[in-house]
């Protein structure tokens, strides 16, 4: 099965605006896409379109089946712990409603040590645990 990655992408375009390849649309030139879930297979195709040039393809975070990416939402923030996450579709989750496979790329991304082969319980436990910075979108930085 093809793992699907969320990229920061950079694709240089020769085709007309409104070229397609791999679920994508390029306009002419160069194409910056931010946060794109791309699996292996939509990867290779679009190196190997002769119409576009892959300059940039690098690998975020993994997606997960449906090629969503978990973000942390910060949950109760006066403490500054992730009670749980958004999905870039806008779908809110608890930690206890996410799977494990859901839970491992969040631990790892908060650099939770030995992330990997800690059980679900274990995993939310820890990431419940982590502090993260709250940035306030009001205040100037």
């Amino acid at each position: 099965m093809s793992k699907t990655i969320v990229y920061a992408l950079v694709v240089a375009s020769l085709a007309h605006d409104g070229y397609r390849r791999a679920g994508l649309a390029f306009k002419k030139g160069d194409n910056t896409f931010d946060g794109v879930a791309l699996s292996d297979a939509q990867l290779a195709a679009l190196k190997a379109d002769t119409r576009l040039a892959v300059k940039k393809a690098e690998p975020l975070r993994e997606a997960d089946q449906k090629g969503r990416t978990l973000e942390p939402q910060l949950v109760g923030s006066l403490n500054g712990t992730v009670g749980g996450v958004v999905t870039l579709d806008g779908e809110h989750k608890t930690l206890a409603e996410l799977t494990l496979a859901e839970l491992r790329p969040l631990a790892e991304s908060l650099d939770i040590e030995g992330a990997k082969t800690l059980k679900k319980d274990e995993l939310v436990a820890a990431i419940e645990a982590t502090q993260v910075e709250v940035h306030d979108e009001g205040q100037d930085a």
